[in-house]
């Protein structure tokens, strides 16, 4: 980002003193969502007296730069934690989000969405694929909100991320470290809930803290504090190594699998961007394919990971894998009638028998294949073409933003790939990545300026 950019912000960073009302702000913030989880009287008239006063201060105090970055930590700290959702699908993240968009525009800060043509593209194929297939649907009320929430993040909250972030171009440090205190907070809480007695062995996966049942915030994190570990800092070392075990705890007994690949491909893509020898990065990725097969063959992990890991590899004898091929069949007849329209949003669970809703595979388990049968052709194609946009954004972020941009590479890729075993990707981190991707991107002259200083003397 060049100076101009920076400089449209007032302020940029918190002063001294807006140091303070940033404290009183998580203050407030921790208050209102222990009076929502614990709804006593007297700690939501507290926490709502707190967060009011506390918009009083910040509003007077904080520099308009100020406000808006303490809004995108709110929404990293909050992302994809749908227990505190506000309606439905709209999260307290989002509206942090929009809050920050709407101060800096209120303020007379030019916000750009320069970056996101292509994307924008594909998003709007999408939705209007998905918005022709309602023609085909015999209950489309089911999929309408499905379909404005499609809409709401990739044509708003999307933008909007982009938005701030080239505005604040210091934002984007602050809200991986959101990410990464969240995911690390978050997995604290399920090893706590473990260790307190929890039964994780047998029964679907569990839920994560509070009953949320996001998955894409513990990659994000967990790439961030490889970031930091492979810096080579004693004491950077020291925090991480121990933050990292607890993500890895909690995935574990969490025993979802798709978290289980997305983290070793978020590993594996970060190391190849990162190291300067190609090779030494593929016999890294390599030995840690190796050493992760070797505990499953060894018979090192607990017993209901192992059987977890059996069953994907034997897929004939787990139920729920024989469920998800069995969606796949039964759901080709009606696609096959229906190629280039779909059948609609949401409308998959009434081609299917009791028992495979009943056994909560009510969809096609494959983000790209599930666009392709709900949402027509069309979309899947968007589906299909998404790497390909993510891998190019990644290269034009990359020429600023090197560090951020390889670690929402690697975490978008891993989420990509994860969500082949999923029917979507509505979590809101995914979104949220794909806006900084975009926010990156070189303005309008910065190659030549970039090639020109190079030039100059002492370079």
């Amino acid at each position: 980002m060049n100076a101009t950019t920076l400089s449209s912000v007032k302020g940029g960073w918190p002063t001294a003193a807006g140091l303070g009302v940033g404290a009183a702000f998580l203050a407030a913030a921790s208050s209102t969502a222990l009076s929502l989880v614990f709804p006593d009287p007297l700690l939501a008239i507290l926490g709502t007296a707190a967060a009011l006063a506390t918009l009083v201060l910040l509003t007077v105090t904080l520099p308009t730069g100020g406000v808006a970055t303490l809004a995108i930590v709110g929404a990293a700290l909050l992302m994809d934690f749908a227990p505190l959702s506000l309606y439905r699908y709209f999260l307290w993240s989002d509206l942090f989000v929009l809050v920050a968009a709407g101060w800096l525009a209120l303020h007379g800060t030019r916000l750009s969405g320069r970056g996101l043509s292509l994307l924008m593209t594909l998003f709007a194929i999408n939705l209007l694929s998905a918005l022709v297939a309602f023609t085909r649907a015999g209950q489309p009320a089911l999929g309408v909100f499905t379909w404005l929430h499609m809409a709401f993040m990739m044509l708003v909250y999307v933008p909007a991320v982009t938005a701030v972030l080239r505005a604040l171009p210091h934002a984007g440090h602050v809200a991986r470290l959101g990410l990464m205190v969240s995911g690390v907070v978050q997995s604290a809480i399920v090893v706590f809930m473990v260790v307190q007695g929890l039964h994780w062995e047998t029964g679907t996966r569990i839920a994560g803290a509070m009953g949320n049942q996001a998955l894409w915030l513990f990659v994000t994190a967990w790439t961030a504090l490889l970031a930091v570990l492979m810096q080579g800092r004693w004491f950077g070392m020291l925090l991480v190594i121990p933050a990292m075990s607890l993500i890895a705890v909690a995935a574990a007994v969490m025993r979802s699998r798709s978290l289980w690949i997305a983290i070793m491909v978020a590993t594996a893509v970060y190391i190849l961007t990162r190291v300067r020898r190609t090779l030494l990065g593929v016999l890294a990725v390599i030995a840690m394919v190796a050493v992760v097969s070797l505990g499953y063959l060894l018979e090192l992990y607990p017993a209901a990971i192992q059987a977890r890991i059996s069953q994907t590899l034997t897929p004939r004898t787990s139920i729920d894998m024989v469920y998800r091929v069995d969606v796949v069949w039964r759901m080709f007849e009606p696609w096959s009638q229906n190629v280039f329209v779909g059948i609609g949003a949401q409308q998959s669970e009434s081609y299917l028998p009791g028992r495979l809703v009943e056994g909560k595979v009510a969809a096609v388990h494959n983000v790209v294949l599930h666009a392709a049968i709900e949402g027509g052709l069309l979309a899947g194609l968007v589906w299909l073409l998404l790497p390909a946009v993510i891998v190019r954004m990644w290269q034009d972020a990359r020429i600023v933003r090197r560090d951020l941009a390889d670690w929402a590479l690697a975490s978008l890729l891993a989420i990509y790939v994860a969500g082949q075993f999923t029917p979507t990707l509505f979590e809101h981190v995914f979104y949220f990545l794909l806006g900084m991707l975009a926010a990156f991107r070189p303005v309008h002259g910065w190659h030549q300026a970039h090639r020109n200083r190079l030039r100059a003397p002492g370079h």
